[in-house]
Formats: C-alpha cells, sequence, structure tokens
C-alpha cells in the first residue's frame, strides 16, 4: 500500500500543471479552474487508493478533473437557468404590508422560502407558477408563451401549487394556534 507522502509525490505533483491545464482548457476562466481543481483534489484525495492501484492512474487523474471542470459548467448553466426562469422583479415578491412589524419578518421568511421552492422545480414548472400566481395571467397565455398546450400549463401551476402547498405547511403547522 502506498503512503499518503508517496501517493502524492508520485502521482499527483508531476500532474499539477496537466490538471490545471486540464480544467482551465474546459472552464476558460481562472476562478471556475480553481475551483474545478480542488473539488478534483477532493475526489482523488478520497479515492487515492483505487488511484495508485489503477493501471494508468496518470490518465485517471485528469479524466476526474475533466469530469469535476464540465460538472461545474454544468452546474453554471443550470444555475443560470434558474435565474432566467424565476426572473421577476423584485415589487412582484414584494409582501403585502402589515401594521405588525413581527408580521413582516415572518411574511419576509415566507417569501424567501417560497423563492428557494420555486427556484427548485422544474425550468417550465417554475415559470408557469411565477406566471400564474405572481403575475396572474391566464393559462392561454402562459401556454402560448412557454409553447406548450394549456392542459400541460395546468398542470405545471398544479404541480407547483402542490409543492408550495407541501413544503410551507410546516410553516404555517408551527405558527397556528
Amino acid at each position: 500500500m502506498v503512503t499518503d507522502a508517496e501517493f502524492y509525490d508520485a502521482i499527483i505533483q508531476p500532474l499539477e500543471d496537466a490538471m490545471m491545464a486540464c480544467v482551465w482548457r474546459i472552464t476558460q476562466n481562472r476562478e471556475n479552474a480553481q475551483d474545478a481543481l480542488q473539488e478534483a483534489l477532493a475526489v482523488i484525495w478520497r479515492k487515492r487508493h483505487r488511484i495508485a492501484a489503477h493501471p494508468k492512474p496518470e490518465a485517471l487523474v485528469l479524466r476526474i478533473c475533466r469530469d469535476k471542470a464540465i460538472d461545474l459548467l454544468r452546474a453554471a448553466i443550470r444555475r443560470s437557468r434558474w435565474e432566467q426562469a424565476t426572473d421577476v422583479p423584485d415589487e412582484a415578491w414584494a409582501a403585502p404590508a402589515s401594521s405588525a412589524p413581527e408580521a413582516g419578518l415572518h411574511g419576509q421568511e415566507i417569501l424567501q422560502h417560497v423563492r428557494r421552492i420555486v427556484a427548485t422545480l422544474p425550468r417550465k414548472q417554475a415559470r408557469a407558477v411565477l406566471m400564474h400566481l405572481v403575475e396572474e395571467q391566464p393559462y392561454a397565455d402562459i401556454a402560448a408563451a412557454l409553447g406548450c398546450s394549456e392542459a400541460t400549463i395546468r398542470s405545471h401551476v398544479r404541480r407547483g401549487r402542490d409543492r408550495l402547498q407541501a413544503e410551507l405547511q410546516p410553516l404555517y403547522a408551527g405558527s397556528l394556534p
């Protein structure tokens, strides 16, 4: 069995430049390349004994680096899509005014929780929920905007509403007398 120092000296240290070049070619961004390399190193370190026993450990290390860089780009694309899907002006999210300050704070917490839930919905479902429940657009207009049938939009809104209700139920259950 190889010690940790031997593993690093024999496999990782000679590949450091190649590992960075690999993630750089994919990410084309210094910060993303550093993040991808850190994630790759974490995986490599967890699997160091299997990597050391691999017939081509250098190739395996570079594949892990490549995979982590691609994962990072995919996550950025998904994050961008979610931001676009849930891009609703802050005024649309505004909570109704209340005379009690504590009600405003609780309302803001619920609003933040709703935003997090909507962000986890599938993209079209999130857009349909926002367009119908927040922007109060009719199903026909939403269907035209999203390029699907009105029945599909109704289904998206129903599923999104059910998800919101299920996630928000514990908040209301704790606050009811």
